[in-house]
């Protein structure tokens, strides 16, 4: 894979302006097209996750069937993971894109005028779906056109997506003082999905390559570096998916806050990862991703320390360090696991989804179960055995980095 790269030649000559000569990660129509794309899968899932108890007050819905649809949405990204990669290759990553934006669309609007508790479960899992999909192209096609710098690239798209997807919440507590309530707020993903397909209808993304097949071999299977970046990702993700669903939790029952500022620490949470993410971007042009992958393990080991150690504004410091932390880890995963498919990107970004799908629905439900038994602040001891397994994964990682320019073979 070859990415666009600044082609001046540079020298060993001690001026210090030789660095700025060195190759860097170019931001052409194609990168922003994608880029845009990302950011509506990030509005529509960070607005439809607090719409969820919004919509159980509206149908008297017990908690426990609300969160059903939660699990929609994992069921959707598993299914994504198990048919993206196959679809893109026969009918080209460009109209699925397409398709799967307009679909976003049509699955939002069903959820906020679905009169039925299995339509607007239905919604969920086709939300859960599209935007899945939208997700494992966008990072297919970044790995495929960036290269050696693809991890610098999707770190920058999730930033700006997250950085996006934070307003959501904010609109939709906007729609809830409005005649139309919390669904006109949610109702703004529509245009936003029309919008950006209509935008970047003209744009073809780069074609997806079929799995290649050794002679004699129903398949190529993948490295040990692709399945060790794969378990990494699904360790994190679980981790991620703890913290945002029950963090908020935590901060109230052992720190000892109140309900609104406990619900303002996952924002802070979500403030620390998008400038991590956007930071992150300066250093994975310049550090291999398995040395990154370690120092935002240790540093989300550190603010995990302070949340779960700490009371009061110390457990606050401690998951905003915990989030500029976890920043780091999904896009160095993917693009690590990515850059180790030797071609096979779609395919490989099918098993992250279906990874992500499974820390969707298995991480938050697991550790609720626990916390049933031992109470919520002994049952977040898994976070950081999830983190140190994923450490262990991220030092053999290391030990096989390659310098940031250097194409792979």
């Amino acid at each position: 894979m070859t990415g666009p790269t600044d082609r001046e030649s540079t020298t060993a000559s001690p001026d210090p302006r030789s660095a700025s000569r060195a190759p860097r990660l170019q931001r052409d129509r194609l990168t922003v097209v994608l880029y845009l794309q990302l950011c509506v899968f990030g509005f529509t899932m960070y607005g439809f996750s607090p719409s969820i108890p919004l919509l159980a007050d509206d149908r008297n819905l017990a908690d426990a069937v609300a969160a059903l649809h939660s699990t929609g949405l994992a069921v959707g990204a598993m299914a994504a993971g198990w048919t993206t990669a196959r679809t893109a290759v026969r009918w080209g990553r460009t109209r699925v894109q397409a398709a799967a934006l307009l679909t976003l669309a049509g699955a939002v609007a069903a959820y906020c005028t679905g009169p039925w508790l299995w339509s607007t479960l239905l919604a969920a899992v086709v939300i859960g779906g599209a935007g899945n999909v939208i997700v494992n192209i966008t990072a297919a096609a970044l790995s495929d056109h960036h290269g050696p710098f693809a991890p610098a690239a999707m770190s920058e798209a999730n930033g700006i997506s997250a950085g996006v997807g934070m307003l959501a919440p904010l609109v939709l507590g906007a729609a809830t003082l409005l005649p139309g309530g919390w669904r006109l707020g949610l109702w703004l993903n529509v245009p936003l999905a029309i919008g950006t397909w209509w935008v970047c209808r003209r744009q073809k993304l780069p074609p997806a390559s079929p799995a290649p097949r050794a002679p004699g071999t129903r398949g190529r299977r993948f490295s040990t570096e692709f399945w060790s970046a794969w378990a990494l990702f699904l360790a994190c993700s679980c981790f991620e998916m703890c913290m945002v669903v029950w963090a908020s939790e935590e901060l109230r029952v052992h720190a000892r806050l109140s309900q609104s500022t406990a619900t303002m620490g996952i924002t802070l949470m979500l403030i620390g990862m998008v400038a991590g993410r956007l930071y992150g971007t300066r250093l994975a042009q310049r550090w291999p991703t398995g040395r990154l992958l370690v120092c935002s393990l240790a540093l989300a080991l550190t603010g995990f320390a302070g949340f779960w150690l700490l009371t009061g504004p110390g457990a606050l410091a401690g998951i905003f360090v915990c989030g500029l932390g976890m920043s780091l880890h999904f896009p160095l995963a993917v693009s690590r696991g990515l850059a180790a498919a030797e071609g096979s990107t779609d395919r490989a970004m099918s098993l992250f989804a279906l990874g992500q799908g499974l820390a969707a629905g298995l991480g938050p439900f697991t550790l609720s179960a626990v916390a049933a038994v031992s109470g919520i602040h002994l049952a977040f001891l898994a976070g950081p055995a999830l983190l140190a397994a994923a450490l262990v994964l991220a030092l053999k990682l290391a030990a096989t980095d390659q310098p940031v320019d250097a194409p792979r073979s």
